[in-house]
């Protein structure tokens, strides 16, 4: 029997997709010879305690201290060190990095798996190489592990006499502790707007223990103090269950200082603990709104002034009409005026807190509650509320009374509640002849259960020519509402 010889098969390889995962490394500083530069190649060492012969890159992390670390100064000042992709220290290393070109980190750190920390030591800036303006840009995103850039400990001065500047660029997260150490900042903080569609940048100052943000710059001229320019979002956590004063401090050559918070983002003061913001604050300007929120049973007091020519010294200003200042189960304790020129200041509870919104001077001194141009508003959302004012004269329409609005909302649903206002000082109205502030009862849900309700209680009127009224829903009331010489009222 004949068998037929097979055809060979002529073999042959496929090309694939790539697939490799591309290895992160980890290099320790660990100088030779006493050299404090980071650019040099024979300074780190890598995973297994080997001398690499190379510097970190974008693709890399940098850490100081650590296994192999040694805790030595490390000086950044070649121009061609772009940054890493992560940046740490450990409670082994207490020496300094000083910074003093642009250094970027976290570029592309994707989701913030890798993360930054800085657990001790400082970070400083200086302008000794040339460099009028070393940075700090952070881009690494923020994960639920990682906490995205985050400082525990040690010292971050961003210098008390040079210029400096942190910039936290759009979807970043840059996360400060205070609970191991303070954060000495003399310079800039920058937080980037949401851009294609990508979380605005974010700082989260987490306080605890004695810890604060000191804002200290020395060698300085009044006028030319650093800022925080937020289009991003900036929460304060304070934690602190002690009587420390957790947040910000301001000081000039040791003397409490006028630096300035452009707030054109979010920025939230929850918690419970004490907080200090010493920093005048602008809330919006003639572009971009911002919106500051008081809430979680946190006291907040602004004690830093600036002198405004229409309301004399003054610690918040708000302007654009779409600012907005929440004061939601939280106590704004002011050392100045407040100047509410346009946006709302609203006023409300907070689920699972017992109704504390307030309004008041840090001290015996009577200070003045602006609203002119804007709207002084409840929300009875979280149910009926009562803002407290305690010295404070409230002045509605000093300059802008026809853009001035006092609003009191009422829900008659199941009973009555309602937003109140009281204040143990005076109400000032200056309307003119022909131009009136408005008072608005916004009523809703049919009639209101009967009685007399007080929506203002103060100490005494002021009011030239009244106000102009406008009621809506308002049915089953007999009467008002109407101003007295110390209530704000209607008769259901």
């Amino acid at each position: 029997m004949l068998k037929t010889r097979r055809k060979p098969v002529r073999l042959g390889l496929e090309s694939l997709e790539e697939r490799c995962v591309p290895t992160i490394f980890s290099y320790y500083w660990h100088p030779a010879g006493g050299s404090t530069n980071y650019a040099g190649s024979g300074n780190w060492y890598d995973q297994a305690g080997n001398p690499t012969g190379v510097v970190p890159g974008t693709g890399a992390i940098a850490i100081f201290g650590g296994a192999y670390g040694t805790n030595s100064p490390c000086t950044i000042d070649d121009s061609n060190t772009v940054g890493v992709l992560a940046l740490r220290s450990t409670t082994a290393y207490t020496s300094t990095l000083t910074i003093d070109i642009t250094y970027s980190v976290g570029q592309f750190d994707t989701g913030g798996a890798s993360g930054s920390y800085w657990d001790s030591g400082n970070i400083q800036f200086a302008t000794g190489s040339g460099y009028s303006n070393p940075e700090l840009d952070i881009y690494t995103p923020y994960n639920s592990t990682t906490k995205g850039f985050r400082i525990d400990g040690g010292t971050v001065n961003i210098s008390t006499s040079y210029t400096g500047r942190v910039d936290v660029f759009s979807g970043a997260t840059l996360t400060l502790g205070f609970e191991e150490g303070n954060v000495f900042w003399g310079a800039n903080l920058w937080t980037q707007a949401a851009t294609g569609g990508n979380a605005a940048g974010e700082v989260d100052f987490i306080s605890g223990g004695t810890g604060q943000l000191q804002w200290d710059y020395v060698s300085r001229t009044s006028g030319s103090e650093p800022t925080i320019a937020n289009h991003g979002s900036i929460y304060f956590l304070a934690t602190d269950a002690s009587s420390t004063i957790s947040g910000i401090s301001s000081y000039l050559n040791g003397v409490p200082g006028n630096a300035r918070f452009f707030n054109n983002g979010l920025v939230v003061f929850q918690g419970g603990a004490p907080t200090t913001e010493g920093l005048v604050f602008q809330n919006g300007d003639a572009f971009s709104w911002g919106e500051l929120d008081i809430t979680d049973g946190t006291t907040v007091l602004f004690n830093q002034t600036y002198s405004d020519a229409a309301y004399g010294s003054t610690t918040i200003f708000q302007m654009n009409t779409g600012s907005t200042t929440e004061v939601y189960n939280g106590d704004l304790k002011t050392s100045g005026n407040l100047a509410f020129t346009a946006g709302y200041l609203k006023y409300g509870n907070a689920a699972g807190y017992t109704n504390s919104a307030k309004i008041e001077s840090s001290s015996s001194t009577v200070y003045a509650l602006n609203v002119d141009g804007g709207t002084l508003e409840s929300d009875i959302s979280g149910g009926g509320t009562t803002l407290t004012l305690h010295n404070m004269q409230t002045i509605l329409g000093l300059n802008n009374p026809s853009t001035t609005k006092l609003q009191f909302d009422v829900d008659n649903s199941s009973g009555t509640i309602y937003g109140k206002i009281t204040s143990d000082n005076s109400l000032t109205i200056d309307s003119t002849a022909f131009s009136h502030v408005t008072v608005t009862v916004n009523a809703t849900g049919g009639a209101p259960s009967a009685g007399t309700y007080n929506f203002f209680d103060y100490t005494a009127l002021n009011a030239t020519f009244g106000v102009t009224w406008s009621n809506t829903g308002w049915t089953g009331w007999s009467s008002g509402p109407s101003l007295g010489t110390s209530h704000l009222t209607a008769i259901a």
